[in-house]
């Protein structure tokens, strides 16, 4: 095995890890959401519901954004293995 299908395996794994982060963040952020109404009454109601409100929106732009790189390095493990099917110099100059 070449050094260069060690790195296309960890670039793919990679891929596949980030894949899961929005997932993960939904979750969490769903969560969040479902404590929408535990300030309802007191003086921290409305910052309360901001921080919900602005949380969920950042899950949601870091989700999309986490799910851009995974697309990206999905795309780069694919070059890399593309070029793992390439001849090397000396299979080059072998046939020469």
């Amino acid at each position: 095995m070449s050094r260069i299908e060690v790195v296309t395996e960890q670039v793919a794994a990679v891929a596949v890890d980030l894949g899961g982060v929005s997932g993960a963040l939904s979750g969490a952020a769903g969560w969040l959401s479902g404590t929408s109404g535990a300030a309802e009454g007191t003086d921290a109601a409305g910052e309360y519901e901001a921080l919900v409100s602005s949380f969920g929106r950042a899950v949601a732009d870091f989700g999309e954004q986490t799910d851009a790189l995974a697309r990206a390095v999905a795309a780069a493990a694919a070059c890399y293995e593309a070029a793992d099917r390439l001849p090397t110099p000396a299979e080059i100059r072998a046939r020469g």
